[in-house]
């Protein structure tokens, strides 16, 4: 049985594939959510990773206004169904400034803040999406450009000792920021 799938994204109908990929995943996690999920990327924008009209799972996702479900919308639905998230980016790129405040925002008004941290990191390249029982690794930044117009390579795999060593890898390089005693 196969456990991972590389996809390469030069022509329309592949990167069409990585969407669709993203979409499968984001629709999984909405009916069995993740404990923890990892997004690093050094640049990330609230894209549209579901499209209402054609997708079932949008019932899943609170707020019914619109025709897609962007980035922010799934990962703070996922937070309010429990799931721990921890983003990881660039602390100086516009986009991830606005995702990273879009994100907090639509958090704020919800249960969800409490369950999703954001980590900068000046020199991360490293580019992934982690949950319980999967990792998809490649050269894509997660933003509209990253999954429907650049040229990426992806790699998605299931394989359990892959998942566990990325695990180890993100939380190695990437720790929480502890709190300042002096600040409390």
């Amino acid at each position: 049985m196969t456990t991972s799938r590389t996809i390469h994204s030069a022509s329309h109908y592949q990167r069409r594939e990585i969407h669709e990929l993203l979409q499968s995943i984001f629709i999984a996690e909405l009916v069995t959510p993740s404990k923890h999920i990892w997004l690093v990327s050094p640049w990330i924008s609230d894209f549209p990773v579901l499209h209402r009209s054609m997708d079932p799972s949008a019932s899943l996702i609170g707020d019914t206004t619109g025709s897609t479900i962007r980035l922010s919308e799934v990962l703070v639905t996922l937070a309010e169904l429990g799931t721990s998230i921890t983003i990881v980016t660039k602390p100086n790129e516009k986009p991830s400034i606005e995702f990273c405040k879009t994100l907090r925002q639509r958090a704020f008004r919800s249960t969800a803040n409490e369950r999703i941290t954001i980590i900068t990191e000046d020199k991360l390249h490293t580019k992934g999406l982690l949950g319980d029982g999967y990792r998809l690794l490649g050269s894509m930044n997660f933003t509209f450009s990253g999954v429907q117009l650049k040229d990426e390579t992806v790699t998605f795999d299931c394989e359990p000792a892959a998942i566990g060593q990325t695990r180890m890898s993100f939380e190695n390089d990437y720790p929480e920021p502890t709190a300042d005693p002096s600040t409390e």
